[in-house]
């Protein structure tokens, strides 16, 4: 994947990976699901504040954007900066804290993921320790996960 946009201006957040443990959430701003996900993501951070895990949001480029009151705007394939600039605004009115990325697919023409919301962890040395996992239906295993990969870097799991 390589990175066309971040919420951090002159920062990418998907540097982290490979370097500290990774918490990615593939969404779509047209996707109810996903913005109950991102939502459901304050557990995590509340639970890892302070700890060497990040949080992104990842998305990919589309020709339709969703505001948080549910106006569709489309957007000119060609127009990079119309989309990254309503991603700002969705995150903005939001409140949604978290980095958030697009992305390009290498793979020309399909999605990555295929589904969204999707949470993947990627753990500090890189790897996919627990993917495909729906935030709601799941979220033991991801803190587990998390715990874990905590755990192997030599810091201590928060208690609960």
């Amino acid at each position: 994947m390589r990175t066309l946009w971040s919420s951090d201006p002159g920062r990418d957040p998907l540097d982290a990976v490979g370097e500290r443990t990774v918490v990615l959430l593939f969404w779509a701003t047209w996707c109810d699901d996903s913005v109950e996900a991102m939502r459901r993501l304050d557990m995590i951070g509340d639970r890892y504040q302070g700890s060497p895990v990040d949080i992104v949001l990842v998305s990919y480029r589309r020709d339709v954007h969703v505001t948080p009151g549910g106006e569709v705007v489309r957007i000119d394939p060609d127009d990079d900066a119309h989309e990254h600039r309503l991603a700002a605004r969705f995150l903005e009115e939001t409140g949604i804290p978290w980095d958030a990325v697009f992305v390009e697919d290498e793979r020309q023409g399909g999605d990555i993921v295929g589904v969204t919301p999707l949470l993947m962890v990627v753990d500090h040395e890189g790897k996919i320790a627990i993917g495909a996992v729906r935030l709601h239906e799941r979220l033991d295993a991801v803190f587990a996960w998390i715990d874990y990969d905590l755990w192997r870097q030599g810091h201590e799991a928060p208690d609960i």
